[in-house]
């Protein structure tokens, strides 16, 4: 366990490499001297357990900090890291069993981990191993050829090849990563010197994003909507709005639309917004009466001209899955009712320029990006990380989107209700950006995305998947049952 939790330091905002490397070098020791499956499994999960409970911490800052009675809801954070352990649990079991040494025995064990956060994918794929490379850009620009899973096989490769060579000899395994580093380091160093700094802006596109440190609360009314709506009209109207085309809030920014309402909130914002208004809100639909967590699209006269509804829902923040309801109270599970929209593969287009809406963690489902993003020429990700508080969850989650624009080669607009708001380019470099727990506004232009595309986007993205690397693993199980040299009977 405290390898895990030793392992989640290489997360930002801590980016401690060598804490990965000594973590997954410590478990490859320590899984060798397994005698049995059971001691490999416990091994995983144990391991898992220290690490995800270290990484996803903030959790429960908003339980704690929000309400007392959702204080009821922090037990079933705790089964988040127990359960999710269980892939990694699996993961070093597979590893104990096909029984690899050397050079084969770091591939299957990096493969076996690899599989699990592609698994990941389908649950809550946050701290992946691969997003350990943000203390370096030059070292992030791999995921343009390799994804984020291209990345993830790296950074656990890599951080393993110590403790095979330590338990197996394997000089051979050392120097391989030793490689790898440095071509990571020449690839990413050559192509970020060859970007034409000069010509990076699309000047069609003057964007104004507004953070309003306002407060998030469980327990929000009326006037205090009413105090936030105003918070962000007054920031928005500071001088240079009228040389701004799209301005952009951040999530539950815009006011709850309502008979009583309507009128007044149409009002100021003729009286304040330029062109185009991006926003996060609360909508009901008129054809279900269901609400929703929508980014709304608003015109200089005050209309609403397109919408997006939130499609990845957070669970215990904006629904209660399966059937937990019937355990919590109906005071918790009452404000808890928000349904997923029905078109994740939503493109909106405005000035010619279409961009892809991401609502808060949306931005963690690479793979989805990824498709979405052959439609779009940059990703709008509004979200509130307020709720957690001065923790590493808002620090995690900006380099999650600076990974999404390298691998797809799209710039990033992020608006965050306390931070961190930020405009990042199409090669993950932070242009500029507004800390956590201030109110401000950054004016910038698009920074033009790559008209290309990246190798990853183009090709790749079909291939590194979970289906290949599961057909990759199937081989060498197979090859187990091969009498073969690198294989070693366990006594």
């Amino acid at each position: 366990m405290t390898l895990g939790v030793l392992g989640a330091l290489s997360m930002a905002p801590f980016y401690m490499f060598i804490a990965l490397m000594i973590a997954f070098s410590g478990l490859y020791i320590i899984l060798s001297h397994s005698k049995n499956i059971k001691q490999a499994f416990f091994c995983g999960w144990s391991f898992g357990c220290g690490y995800f409970t270290t990484s996803l911490y903030w959790l429960d800052v908003p339980l704690i900090t929000q309400s007392k009675i959702l204080w009821l809801l922090i037990p079933f954070t705790l089964i988040i890291p127990a359960s999710l352990s269980l892939l990694f649990a699996a993961a070093t079991s597979i590893s104990y069993f096909l029984n690899y040494k050397k050079l084969p025995g770091l591939i299957t064990f990096s493969l076996s981990f690899t599989i699990v956060g592609m698994l990941l994918e389908y649950i809550v794929p946050w701290s992946l191993f691969a997003y350990s490379w943000a203390f370096s850009i030059e070292m992030l620009q791999t995921a343009s050829l390799l994804g984020t899973y291209g990345m993830e096989f790296l950074a656990i490769f890599c951080s393993t090849a110590p403790g095979v060579c330590i338990k197996d000899k394997s000089t051979a395994s050392c120097a391989i990563v030793m490689l790898v580093l440095v071509s990571m380091f020449i690839y990413g160093n050559n192509r970020l010197s060859l970007t034409n700094q000069d010509q990076k802006y699309n000047h069609d596109v003057a964007i104004r994003i507004v953070q309003g440190n306002t407060v998030s609360s469980w327990n929000g009314n009326e006037e205090q909507e009413y105090d936030r709506f105003q918070t962000y009209l007054r920031l928005t109207s500071q001088y240079g709005l009228n040389s701004r085309t799209h301005v952009i809030w951040g999530e539950n920014s815009f006011p709850f639309l309502t008979n009583r309402n309507i009128d007044s909130v149409q009002n100021y914002l003729k009286l304040t917004i330029p062109k185009f208004l991006i926003a996060g809100g609360t909508r009901l639909a008129n054809t279900n009466d269901k609400f929703h967590n929508t980014l709304f699209v608003i015109n200089s006269n005050g209309q609403i001209i397109d919408h997006y509804d939130k499609f990845h829902l957070v669970p215990f923040g904006e629904f209660i899955p399966f059937a937990l309801g019937s355990f919590i109270p109906e005071k918790i599970t009452s404000k808890l009712n928000y349904s997923p929209g029905t078109n994740k593969n939503k493109t909106v287009s405005l000035n010619y320029s279409p961009f892809i809406p991401l609502i808060c963690y949306e931005s963690i489902f690479s793979n989805e990006v990824a498709n979405r993003c052959t439609k779009g020429q940059w990703i709008v990700n509004i979200t509130n990380d307020g709720w957690f508080g001065v923790s590493s969850q808002p620090y995690q989650h900006l380099e999650i989107n600076r990974v999404r624009s390298i691998e797809n080669g799209l710039p990033t607009i992020r608006a965050a209700n306390s931070g961190i708001s930020a405009v990042i380019d199409s090669y993950g470099r932070i242009i500029n950006a507004l800390p956590i727990m201030t109110e401000g506004i950054i004016d910038s232009y698009l920074p033009y995305h790559i008209s290309e595309g990246t190798i990853y986007s183009k090709y790749l993205s079909k291939f590194i998947t979970i289906k290949y690397a599961t057909l990759i693993m199937l081989i060498l199980a197979m090859l187990r049952l091969i009498p073969f040299k690198f294989h070693t009977n366990k006594k």
